[in-house]
C-alpha cells in the first residue's frame, strides 16, 4: 500500500478507540448543535484532532479541510490536502446505531488520489488509491454489474428542508415502482462504501460536502464504477450533490432522477 494509506489507516485506527470508548460510555458525550438536526460531539472534535495530529507529524507541509475545523493551511496549494470526517453518521452514533464511519480522503490538485473509510463497529476498512483499485480488508472489490433497474437497490439522501421534500417523495414514488428496493444506512460515506463494494447498485445524494464524499467517491470509482452530479458532469464538490453506479446504470438513473424534477 501507498505510504499515504498506511499513515491514513494508523490515524483512523487510533481515533476509532475513543469513538468505540465514547460509543460504550454514552452518557460522557457531550453534544452541541451546529444548525437544525446538524449535531456534533466531543467525541467528532476528539477523533478529528487525533487524525490530524498523525497525519500532520507524518506530513508536516500538507494541508487539511476537516468538517469541524474548517481549512488548516500548512504549505502551498500544490501540497496534498487531507479531506477529514471524522464521524461520518454522528446523529446514527448519538443514538447508538452502528451506522457511522471515519472517512480520510488525500487529493492533490484537485485529484483524489487515496482514500480509507473505517467502519470502527464492523472493523471493516476500505481502501483505494487513484490507479491502484479498491480494497475491502485488503481484498478486491467491484461494483454490481446489474444492467436494470428493476434488479436494483438504491440508497437516497433524504433532504433535510421541507421545501424539497415534496418533490423527494414524489421521485420516491416513481423509483419505487422502477426498481427492487431503497436502503439507507444514515452515512453518505459508508453508503458510497457499500456501493464500492457491491452491496448496493446506485447513490443518490444532495447537500453534501466534500468530507461526506471524497474518500467513497474515489472507493466507487477504482471500483468500477461512476461518479456524476445530478446533471451528468464533474462539478460533484462545487453542487454538493452526486449520482453513482455502474456504467449501465448511470444514464438510466440519472434520466428517471431529472424526469421527476429533483432540484439540486
Amino acid at each position: 500500500m501507498h505510504p499515504y494509506i498506511n499513515t491514513a489507516i494508523k490515524a483512523a485506527r487510533a481515533a476509532s478507540q475513543g469513538i468505540l470508548r465514547a460509543y460504550d460510555n454514552h452518557s460522557a458525550i457531550h453534544i452541541d448543535l451546529k444548525g437544525k438536526h446538524d449535531y456534533v460531539t466531543s467525541a467528532d472534535r476528539d477523533a478529528e484532532q487525533c487524525i490530524v495530529d498523525i497525519l500532520h507529524e507524518a506530513y508536516p507541509r500538507h494541508n487539511f479541510i476537516t468538517e469541524e475545523q474548517g481549512e488548516l493551511t500548512y504549505g502551498d496549494e500544490n501540497e496534498v490536502t487531507w479531506v477529514i470526517d471524522p464521524i461520518d453518521g454522528t446523529t446514527n452514533f448519538i443514538h447508538r446505531l452502528p451506522g457511522f464511519v471515519i472517512s480520510i480522503a488525500a487529493q492533490k490538485q484537485g485529484k483524489l488520489e487515496h482514500g480509507v473509510i473505517y467502519h470502527p463497529i464492523t472493523d471493516e476498512l476500505f481502501t483505494a488509491s487513484r490507479g491502484g483499485g479498491a480494497q475491502l480488508n485488503g481484498n478486491r472489490i467491484r461494483i454490481n454489474t446489474a444492467t436494470k433497474l428493476d434488479d436494483t437497490i438504491l440508497s437516497l439522501g433524504i433532504p433535510r428542508d421541507t421545501a424539497s421534500l415534496e418533490q423527494y417523495c414524489h421521485c420516491l414514488k416513481q423509483l419505487q415502482g422502477s426498481i427492487a428496493g431503497i436502503r439507507r444506512s444514515g452515512a453518505t460515506a459508508l453508503d458510497l462504501a457499500y456501493l464500492a463494494a457491491g452491496r448496493i447498485d446506485g447513490i443518490w445524494a444532495n447537500d453534501q460536502k466534500p468530507w461526506d464524499m471524497a474518500a467513497g467517491i474515489l472507493l466507487i470509482r477504482e471500483a468500477g464504477g461512476i461518479v456524476t452530479d445530478m446533471d451528468g458532469g464533474d462539478d460533484v464538490f462545487q453542487k454538493g450533490n452526486l449520482v453513482a453506479a455502474n456504467s449501465k446504470l448511470i444514464r438510466p438513473l440519472l434520466r428517471l432522477l431529472r424526469d421527476n424534477a429533483i432540484t439540486t
